[in-house]
């Protein structure tokens, strides 16, 4: 797990400043749209997360002394924190516009997955990139507006917008918390 820690944030980063602000054309319901490819940036930070978390020792983790809960949600904020901080630091620095709404969009994306895990397991991964392809094939209306319900699409000064994704990484850690021992 110490190897694959510093590979989300290193990933993370490269591809925020590979992508940065260009777009996309992608097929939609409404028609073919430009869609901006930073929208999907944060999924390798949902995959490598998801994976740090489903890496158990259940034997151990049950009988254990640790509260294994506790350090699952430290781990989840802690990495969350980071690629927001990642996100600033590559505004300010790199001067990578849409870097911030990125890392809002990832405490969105990473609180669907958290969301998702005591239902879905090893499969919760898979939530964020459904709801990514959901956004691009009927997220925009006739005009190219973001719809109210998307959330990803939403520039960065949309409070709304931020409250929400803080709100679902908040429920998700709440999940996170009281069923992380039954999920072993």
């Amino acid at each position: 797990m110490h190897t694959i820690l510093p590979a989300i944030l290193i990933s993370y980063a490269l591809l925020l400043l590979l992508v940065q602000d260009n777009y996309v054309i992608l097929p939609a319901i409404g028609g073919a749209g430009e869609v901006v490819i930073a929208l999907f940036v944060p999924i390798p930070v949902v995959a490598l997360l998801a994976n740090c978390l489903e890496s158990r020792l259940g034997f151990a983790e049950v009988s254990g002394v640790r509260n294994v809960a506790f350090l699952d949600v430290a781990l989840s904020t802690i990495v969350l924190l980071s690629t927001m901080a990642l996100s600033s630091i590559l505004k300010i620095v790199a001067e990578v516009d849409g870097a911030t709404a990125v890392g809002r969009n990832t405490f969105f994306l990473v609180g669907l997955t958290l969301c998702a895990r005591p239902v879905c397991r090893q499969y919760a991964v898979m939530i964020p990139v459904a709801w990514l392809l959901t956004v691009v094939f009927i997220g925009y209306t006739k005009n190219r507006e973001p719809r109210f319900w998307t959330v990803v699409l939403e520039p960065t000064s949309n409070s709304v917008a931020s409250i929400a994704c803080v709100g679902v990484f908040v429920a998700g850690l709440l999940l996170q918390l009281c069923t992380s021992r039954r999920m072993i």
